[in-house]
């Protein structure tokens, strides 16, 4: 997951996504932060140190 959402420098954020930004969610619930890339995967986060907690591909 971390592969497709990386950044092109020379072409800048908007690159990254290729348009899909309708297909980006993110959701807190206390100290944990969900990820989610439509049709790529899940991610969650510690929201207080922001370490992986688990990717779903």
């Amino acid at each position: 997951m971390f592969q497709k959402m990386q950044i092109d420098e020379d072409k800048g954020y908007y690159s990254t996504f290729g348009g899909t930004e309708k297909g980006i969610k993110v959701i807190r619930s206390g100290n944990l932060v969900v990820l989610m890339l439509e049709g790529v995967g899940i991610m969650g986060f510690d929201y207080t140190n922001g370490k992986r907690l688990f990717t779903i591909d």
